[in-house]
């Protein structure tokens, strides 16, 4: 049995035994529309509907929050919460995380005001754009990719969803963001 394994089970169950004494499940996220997003004080969006619903069928008391990325993340690596969601894999995260099977597929793509013409069929099609993007992220290093292969793109990172839809006013502009999500069964 792999050392990893043997880790996960152990922790696997002091987190079971911590919850069949009443314990409570504390999972963070981050505002990231339209995974997971806040409605009059309650973490809300289709990740949370999910998780709700299996906790419900485990019967298991599960609290999420939604905090800044760095604090939710902080909360998880100190102890004070159990786990982070909605996150997408990659190697640095996977040396300190165990991740669940996925709960959601997405697929990415390019935002445009109305009045742009693009029609994007593929990565040149974008060329000489100024592309907004969330990051560091997972997104982000998925549009470096792009750029990598076209060059002529110019990459502006927000830290927040909001400040890049914003930017979208502005000539010669679009956003990179999930478009497309649906249930893992």
């Amino acid at each position: 049995m792999k050392v990893e394994r043997v880790l996960y089970l152990a922790t696997a169950c002091l987190l079971f035994a911590a919850l069949a004494r009443g314990g409570e499940l504390k999972l963070n996220t981050q505002d990231f529309a339209p995974f997971n997003y806040e409605v009059n004080g309650v973490v809300s969006g289709p990740a949370a509907d999910i998780i709700r619903k299996i906790c419900g069928e485990m019967k298991i008391d599960c609290s999420l929050h939604l905090l800044p990325w760095r604090r939710a993340q902080d909360e998880v690596a100190n102890g004070t919460a159990h786990g982070l969601f909605v996150i997408g894999w990659n190697e640095e995260r996977a040396k300190t995380l165990y991740f669940s099977p996925p709960i959601l597929n997405t697929e990415y793509g390019f935002f445009v005001r109305d009045d742009n013409p693009l029609k994007f069929k593929q990565n040149l099609d974008v060329k000489g754009y100024a592309v907004g993007v969330f990051g560091p992220s997972n997104t982000a290093t998925a549009l470096e990719k792009i750029k990598a292969e076209i060059k002529e793109l110019t990459i502006d990172m927000t830290p927040d969803d909001e400040s890049a839809f914003k930017k979208l006013s502005l000539d010669a502009w679009m956003l990179f963001f999930p478009t497309r999500m649906s249930a893992m069964t």
